[in-house]
C-alpha cells in the first residue's frame, strides 16, 4: 500500500511538472508538444536552438533545391503610382525539381504519368496555372485583410482523379490581395512575371526540357508548354484584363455577342430604376439570343491579340473619354504591363487567350448562371398555369433537412419568401449564391419529377430543367 501511494504521488508530481512546462511554452497543440518531447528523448536536444539558428538552417535547406535558380525569387513589379515593389515568388522549375527529388506521392505521380503518357519535344505536356483568392482562417475573427491571391501549377496529363487532390498542385505564390490591387495591371502583371520565371530562362521547358532526378538516382527530362489558365470569373477578369459585365463585349471568346442598351432597357421596361432593389441589376435578366454554338463566331487567339494591339494603337490617338468608350466596346482594359501585352511571352507563343481558357463549370451554372435562369423560367411558367410554384416550393423545401454544416432548413426556404420572389420577378432571374444553388437543385429536380410532371404541368419546361440538372451532375 505504501509503495502504491508513493508511486501515485510521484506520478502526480510528474504530471504537474508537465502541466507547468506546457504553460510556460508558447502555444502549441498537445500533439506538437508530444512530438517535440519524444524526439528530444530519442535523439537528444540539438546543439543550436536559437531563433536565428533555425532561420539559418531553413536557408541552408532551401539552398539545396536550387537546380534552376534560387527556390525563392524576388520579383520587381511596378505599382500604379509608378514605384517599384518587391514580391516573393517560388521558382517553379526548382520547386518541381525538388518535389520529385525528395520522393513521395508527387514523385510517384510524375513517374506513373510518364509511363502512361508519352513526353518529348513532339509530345509536350500541358502546364495548368490556377489562380484564386483565399482567406486564411482565424478562429477568433474573420479578417478580410488577410485575403491573398494564390498561384498554383500542375499538369493536365495527371488526369481528373489526381487533379482533384491538393497533393497534385504546387503552390508557387501567395500575395496579399491588397498588395496585388496596387500593382499596375493588377493580378495580370503578377501572373505574367510568374510565367516568365518558368519559361523565359536558359533552361527552356519547351525546347530543352527540364531534368528531374528521382531519389533512386534516375533522371527524366520533362518537356511541357503553357496549356491552360484555370480561373473563376473574377480571376479570369483580372488575369486577362477583361471588362466582363462592364463592357459591351462581355464574352471575349465570341466576336458577335454584345450587350446593347435596347436589350438592357427591354429587361427592366416595366420598372423604374428607383423600384429596383439595391442589389438588383437590370442586366441580370439578359438572355442571349443565340441558342446554338453554330450561331456564334468564335474568336481565335490571333483575333484577341489583334484586338488588344488595336486598342494599344488607339491609346496614342484618342482622347481619354473616347478611349474609355473603345475599351468598353472591345471588352478589354488597356494594361501595358498585363499578360496580353507581354512581348517576351508572346514572342515565345505562350499567350493564347482563346485556346488556353479553361471554363469553370460551377460559376457558369450556379453563380448567376444557367441554373438560376432555368429555375426562374420554370416557376414562372408554372405560375402562369395557376400553380403557386414559388410558395409551394418554399413549403416543400422546408420538408428537407440539409447537412448541419450548410445551415438549417429555414435558411434555404427564405430564398423563396414573398419579398424575395417579387425582387426576382423585377429582374426576371432567381438570385442566390452558388453554394445555395448546389443544395437547391436536387430538391427542385425531385419536385419536378414527383409533383409537376405527374400533374402534367409545364412538361417541356420541366424537361429542360431536368436536362440542365443532368449537365450539372455530370
Amino acid at each position: 500500500m505504501a509503495k502504491r501511494n508513493a508511486s501515485s504521488n510521484e506520478r502526480a508530481e510528474k504530471l504537474q511538472k508537465l502541466h507547468d512546462f506546457r504553460f510556460r511554452m508558447p502555444h502549441m497543440s498537445k500533439t506538437a508538444l508530444h512530438t517535440v518531447l519524444a524526439s528530444i528523448k530519442e535523439e537528444g536536444s540539438p546543439e543550436l536552438s536559437r531563433r536565428e539558428h533555425m532561420h539559418e538552417a531553413l536557408s541552408a535547406e532551401l539552398a539545396q533545391h536550387n537546380a534552376y535558380g534560387p527556390l525563392i525569387e524576388t520579383l520587381h513589379l511596378c505599382t500604379k503610382s509608378g514605384q517599384q515593389t518587391d514580391i516573393l515568388l517560388c521558382n517553379g522549375l526548382s520547386l518541381l525539381h525538388g518535389a520529385v527529388r525528395q520522393g513521395g506521392s508527387y514523385c510517384e505521380l510524375v513517374e506513373n504519368t510518364l509511363q502512361r503518357v508519352s513526353n518529348s519535344p513532339d509530345h509536350l505536356w500541358n502546364l495548368i496555372l490556377y489562380t484564386d483568392e483565399a482567406v486564411p482562417g482565424n478562429p477568433l475573427a474573420h479578417l478580410v485583410t488577410r485575403k491573398a491571391w494564390c498561384i498554383y501549377i500542375s499538369f493536365l496529363e495527371f488526369g481528373e482523379k489526381a487533379l482533384s487532390k491538393e497533393a497534385a498542385w504546387l503552390t508557387i505564390g501567395a500575395c496579399r490581395s491588397k498588395l496585388v490591387s496596387e500593382l499596375e495591371a493588377n493580378l495580370s502583371q503578377l501572373v505574367a512575371s510568374a510565367l516568365q520565371s518558368i519559361f523565359c530562362r536558359a533552361s527552356d521547358p519547351v525546347q530543352g526540357g527540364v531534368v528531374l532526378k528521382t531519389p533512386a538516382g534516375r533522371s527524366v527530362r520533362l518537356f511541357f508548354r503553357m496549356g491552360l489558365f484555370l480561373n473563376d470569373g473574377g480571376a479570369h477578369k483580372f488575369v486577362w484584363c477583361v471588362k466582363a459585365d462592364s463592357g459591351c463585349r462581355f464574352c471575349v471568346l465570341c466576336t458577335n455577342v454584345f450587350m446593347s442598351y435596347s436589350a438592357k432597357e427591354d429587361v427592366a421596361d416595366d420598372y423604374d430604376e428607383d423600384e429596383l432593389d439595391a442589389d438588383d441589376d437590370a442586366r441580370d435578366g439578359l438572355v442571349c439570343g443565340f441558342c446554338k454554338k453554330t450561331d456564334l463566331r468564335l474568336a481565335s487567339d490571333l483575333d484577341i491579340l489583334a484586338t488588344v494591339d488595336r486598342l494599344a494603337a488607339r491609346r496614342a490617338t484618342c482622347t481619354l473619354g473616347d478611349f474609355k468608350m473603345w475599351e468598353k466596346a472591345s471588352g478589354f482594359n488597356y494594361e501595358p504591363r498585363g499578360l496580353l501585352m507581354d512581348r517576351a511571352l508572346r514572342s515565345r507563343g505562350l499567350v493564347a487567350p482563346a485556346s488556353q481558357y479553361c471554363h469553370d463549370w460551377m460559376h457558369t451554372t450556379c453563380c448567376s448562371g444557367t441554373m438560376q435562369r432555368l429555375l426562374f423560367l420554370l416557376f414562372s411558367a408554372a405560375s402562369k398555369q395557376n400553380v403557386p410554384a414559388w410558395q409551394e416550393f418554399r413549403e416543400y423545401l422546408q420538408l428537407w433537412v440539409p447537412p448541419a454544416a450548410f445551415g438549417g432548413r429555414g435558411q434555404l426556404s427564405e430564398l423563396f419568401s414573398k419579398s424575395k420572389v417579387e425582387s426576382y420577378k423585377k429582374v426576371r432571374a432567381f438570385k442566390c449564391q452558388a453554394s445555395d444553388m448546389l443544395q437547391i437543385y436536387p430538391v427542385a429536380q425531385h419536385y419536378c419529377l414527383v409533383i409537376l410532371m405527374p400533374a402534367n404541368v409545364c412538361k417541356k419546361e420541366c424537361e429542360a430543367f431536368l436536362a440542365m440538372c443532368l449537365v450539372l451532375a455530370l
